[in-house]
């Protein structure tokens, strides 16, 4: 059912009222989202607002921004959380001046 209700959303036009800069993160072992998930909201983001949407993938990384060597290992272990996601957020923040 929340699957349901998810996919009826347009999500991609939500994004048209927002008047911020975005920053979309993606773990490379991320098996809840998927990277075109995160690319299309930057599309989209794009569209509206151009310019205003950065998109990141984190290497070794999983959907809770912890560590991960695999998609198997991000499934079965929890993780720490991986200081590569603060380290980009603090360089895309700097970048906006």
């Amino acid at each position: 059912a929340y699957m349901n209700e998810l996919y009826r959303l347009n999500i991609p036009g939500a994004w048209k009222k927002f008047g911020g800069t975005a920053l979309m993160l993606y773990g490379e072992m991320d098996f809840v989202a998927s990277e075109e998930d995160h690319r299309l909201v930057v599309s989209a983001l794009d569209f509206y607002k151009p310019g205003r949407a950065t998109y990141r993938m984190i290497k070794n990384s999983t959907h809770g921004l912890t560590t991960a060597a695999s998609f198997s290992d991000a499934r079965q272990n929890e993780g720490s959380y991986n200081p590569a996601v603060g380290n980009l957020i603090i360089e895309w923040l700097k970048s906006l001046g």
